[in-house]
């Protein structure tokens, strides 16, 4: 996947829309499907492409050609890799002192805000899409910095936000293996 570097979220109306887009735009070169998966009567595609420009003109043509489709959409240019590896279960790290546990009911804006804010001094923890008919998206963050309430919440234009600032023992073992 490094030459990757973009990812492209679509949240659609329904499963047969997202092979649609696949259909059309895909071609496992420049665009490759990370995932398809349904949602409840919903769907969420996954797309990695290779260059910026690229990105952006697919963003554009998807909107365009399937227009009552898309529910959000979200264009992550050069993502962080963790983004993926967490996502995948791949890669954990640690709970540090604080913690956060993020809620969102679209894909692409829990995706472009956890891009947004991996510049901070955070690790990622947990990142989980549950598949039912009523969407959530988890993303469980944690921290050491005591003014980091103040720049996850500026970050954060929907979506519901959980701190936690001393985390017990038991809580943190709920994360990691021992």
């Amino acid at each position: 996947m490094p030459k990757y570097k973009n990812l492209l979220v679509l949240d659609l109306t329904s499963y047969g829309a997202a092979f649609a887009v696949l259909n059309r735009f895909v071609d496992d070169e420049q665009v490759k499907v990370f995932e398809i998966s349904p949602i409840g009567q919903k769907a969420v595609l996954m797309l990695l492409l290779q260059d910026e420009i690229t990105a952006t003109i697919l963003q554009k043509e998807i909107k365009i050609f399937f227009s009552n489709e898309i529910i959000s959409s979200g264009l992550i240019i050069n993502f962080d890799q963790k983004i993926l590896e967490t996502y995948l279960s791949q890669k954990q790290e640690a709970v540090l002192s604080q913690l956060c546990i993020a809620e969102f009911s679209v894909v692409s804006d829990a995706f472009l805000w956890l891009h947004r804010i991996l510049k901070q001094n955070i690790n990622l923890v947990d990142f989980r899409i549950i598949r039912t008919s009523l969407l959530n998206v988890i993303i469980t963050i944690s921290s050491n910095d005591s003014s980091w309430h103040k720049q996850i919440e500026q970050a954060t234009t929907c979506g519901k936000l959980h701190f936690i600032d001393k985390v017990e023992a038991v809580t943190r073992s709920y994360f990691e293996l021992t």
